[in-house]
């Protein structure tokens, strides 16, 4: 059934996602879904604290429950996978994804599984975060490719009227095996921006007109990605960290692919959550609402920080935190 929490994350607390999965409705209009993987063995520093040496493959993200992710609104760091496989299971949503891992692949797979979804996948948001304002890229890392899965889209209406965006803020050139609408019916009304040096291998449009203005950047990044189809697959894969010491130079990079460019360097999303979360109140200046509900709210008989006695949630906004396969539960009573 629904969850009702406030908040539901993955990957933090010291321990780094594997796989959030949600089924029949499971979160449906949750409006903070924050799920961090950890970074590739010897990629990043960052592996000592999220524990790359256990996962070294990035989380998954899996919507594979009927209305699963409806509605909700999800934001990913460091993800290998991204499903949503369940009838109606990431309608309406908004995901933002930044700098997945190589060959990471989105796919929705389900009837109206991502119908008006907003998706977002941001590349480089760490190595932009780390040059100096002002400062463009080394002219030496314009030939560096990193390398990303496929986004599909597959099913009846599974993309009608989404909106997807393609974001490389990072030095040298993204390259995604394919982009796929599998059915003249998966994808009537999509929209797709592609900002930066982003180019496609393989493009399947079934049933977009080719002439619609929602696409332009699109089939730019797919001519661009002709350049690429005797490219050695999967033995180059870069990663999408920033590298320790890397220079930087204030000189422009030029663009080799006719993509439609960036209209300057888009706000870098900030950090989804504290990896420490608390259970605010409701008090002046407060970030969070109680919800009303809460007072019949009924919490896991282990008891939770804050609150006195864990039969009642009464005032408090509560976050459902998931760390190394352990659940809090919560549900409205």
């Amino acid at each position: 059934s629904c969850c009702q929490c406030a908040q539901i994350n993955c990957g933090f607390d010291g321990y780094p996602c594997d796989t959030l999965r949600i089924g029949d409705e499971g979160a449906v209009g949750v409006q903070s879904i924050n799920i961090r993987g950890a970074p590739e063995i010897n990629n990043n520093p960052l592996q000592n604290i999220f524990g790359g040496a256990v996962n070294n493959h990035g989380a998954k993200l899996e919507c594979s429950g009927r209305e699963g992710c409806r509605l909700a609104v999800i934001r990913g760091e460091m993800l290998a996978e991204a499903q949503c496989s369940g009838d109606f299971g990431c309608q309406d949503s908004k995901i933002v994804l930044n700098d997945p891992l190589p060959m990471m692949n989105t796919q929705c797979n389900g009837l109206q599984s991502c119908e008006r979804f907003d998706l977002e996948i941001n590349i480089g948001v760490a190595a932009a975060a780390a040059r100096a304002p002002g400062q463009a890229c080394n002219a030496a890392f314009a030939g560096v490719v990193t390398e990303l899965g496929k986004i599909e889209f597959n099913g009846y209406l599974t993309g009608n009227n989404a909106r997807v965006t393609i974001r490389n803020l990072g030095c040298g050139t993204v390259l995604f095996d394919s982009f796929e609408c599998m059915s003249l019916e998966a994808c009537p009304g999509i929209g797709v921006i592609v900002e930066g040096n982003v180019a496609i291998r393989h493009c399947d449009l079934m049933g977009i007109n080719p002439g619609s203005p929602l696409i332009p950047s699109l089939v730019a990044a797919c001519q661009a990605g002709s350049a690429y189809q005797n490219y050695n697959w999967g033995q180059n894969v870069q990663n999408t960290f920033p590298i320790p010491g890397q220079p930087t130079f204030p000189a422009p990079q030029p663009n080799p692919f006719p993509v439609v460019p960036a209209p300057g360097t888009p706000a870098v999303p900030a950090p989804p959550v504290n990896p420490n979360p608390v259970f605010p109140g409701a008090g002046p200046g407060s970030l969070f609402a109680v919800d009303p509900r809460s007072s019949g709210m009924q919490c896991d008989q282990l008891g939770m920080p804050g609150i006195v006695s864990p039969g009642t949630c009464a005032g408090q906004t509560i976050t459902l935190q998931i760390a190394n396969n352990f659940v809090l539960d919560c549900s409205l009573a």
